[in-house]
């Protein structure tokens, strides 16, 4: 009966230690890759509904091998309307698709502010693509919005070059003083694991120093 029992506890032992394990081992995290700066709301925007400007293209660079994740974007809608999905692509040129394009619906959306009759949000889309080191495209077209397709992504004077359809974007909007026009936009990759705390490597040695006792005790039965 006794050794039973202890077998009980040594198997019990070993749980514990694998479950030590799967709380120090660190899950992987979004990180940021490329900013283009903040929601600005209040400069321009330019549509990228159907009939709009198809697809609008930012410029954004990668310093070596990445997958990226996800996209964060300034939107503007009509008063009362909420961004609803996208087109997206990523391409080696502007408005390309060689890398990964798919639809996303929105999502983790804040309206920032309203103004002039439009609500400012900030929006994430799931985006894909594997790359080396380089300056990318980043394009957004067909967007949608609860009312319909006045879905405006908004212009922040960042440091991207913009173009749709071949033609730089400051040719759109330097009468208002822009001198880049780019959009507002993060581009997130997977980045690498995070360093575990110092929590978890304690919990997983006090696993250990459990399972090593029992196995200790049982050596001298």
């Amino acid at each position: 009966m006794g050794r039973r029992v202890l077998k009980k506890l040594t198997w019990a032992s070993l749980l514990f230690a694998v479950l030590c394990l799967l709380v120090a081992a660190p899950a992987e995290a979004d990180s940021l890759l490329y900013d283009n700066g903040p929601v600005n709301g209040t400069f321009d925007a330019l549509l990228i509904g159907a009939g709009g400007y198809q697809p609008l293209s930012d410029s954004f660079t990668v310093g070596g091998n990445s997958t990226l994740t996800v996209a964060q974007v300034g939107l503007w809608v009509p008063s009362g309307n909420t961004p609803t999905s996208v087109d997206w692509a990523i391409g080696t040129v502007a408005g390309g698709s060689d890398i990964a394009s798919g639809t996303s619906t929105f999502s983790n959306q804040t309206n920032e502010f309203s103004n002039g009759g439009f609500d400012i949000w900030r929006s994430s889309l799931d985006i894909g693509g594997s790359m080396a080191a380089g300056t990318y495209w980043f394009s957004l077209q067909n967007g949608t919005e609860s009312g319909g397709v006045a879905l405006y992504w908004d212009m922040n004077n960042g440091p991207s070059t913009a173009f749709v359809n071949g033609q730089n974007v400051v040719d759109f909007c330097s009468q208002f003083g822009g001198t880049t026009c780019s959009e507002s936009f993060q581009i997130y990759d997977s980045g690498p694991a995070p360093t575990p705390e110092p929590s978890s490597f304690l919990l997983l040695g006090t696993g250990l120093m459990a399972l090593a006792g029992v196995l200790r005790r049982c050596s001298h039965l």
